[in-house]
């Protein structure tokens, strides 16, 4: 089973700014599963039972090999892929 596909899949993301207030974008290679070649933060899928924070933690430290501090929390997105037929 797919999540986004078979299921409604839950991502996590973290918005990454240095004390330049430059913000870390990482380009979407042709492995992803969706919008490839698109700009976007660090993240990934929450996986069963995980709790949202700690999924940032893990995907930020799998995709960067670097650990972060959450400092706050942004409003949550829903994203409709009608091409690849995804929620």
């Amino acid at each position: 089973m797919e999540p986004g596909i078979d299921y409604i899949g839950v991502g996590v993301g973290a918005l990454i700014v240095n004390e330049k207030d430059e913000t870390l974008l990482m380009k979407r290679g042709p492995k992803s599963r969706n919008l490839i070649d698109y700009w976007n933060k660090p993240g990934g899928v929450l996986e069963f039972g995980e709790n949202p924070d700690d999924a940032v933690y893990r995907e930020v430290f799998e995709e960067m090999g670097v650990e972060i501090e959450i400092l706050g929390k942004l409003e949550s997105t829903a994203s409709f892929l009608q091409k690849e037929k995804q929620h």
